[in-house]
């Protein structure tokens, strides 16, 4: 099984949002910035064994979809909405906007 490590995640995550906010990839407003996590998770869980150490690293192994409390159809489901479970409870976009604003200014 492949390695994922939820902290590394993190920190690369908010890099990559720093770098294509500096290069204009990205707008600096919440929508944009969700939009742009949404696409890094779903890259994230393309392969079947990312999906799997995902899920294993987050600890959801029952397949309730963590967001809505349904259940996932695959693992590509579940380590989806478990990673972006994870990441909306660590991450505070408004901070990020805050603090890239402050950096800039």
């Amino acid at each position: 099984m492949k390695n994922f490590n939820k902290y590394q995640f993190l920190r690369d995550l908010e890099e990559m949002i720093i770098n294509d906010l500096d290069s204009g990839n990205i707008e600096l407003d919440e929508d944009s910035i969700q939009e742009y996590i949404y696409s890094v998770i779903d890259n994230a869980v393309i392969y079947y064994a990312d999906s799997w150490a995902i899920a294993y690293e987050l600890g959801d192994n029952n397949f309730e979809n963590p967001i809505t409390g349904e259940t996932c159809k695959n693992i590509t489901e579940l380590a989806y909405y478990s990673l972006l479970d994870y990441v909306q409870g660590e991450i505070d976009i408004d901070s990020i906007i805050t603090n890239y604003e402050t950096l800039k200014a």
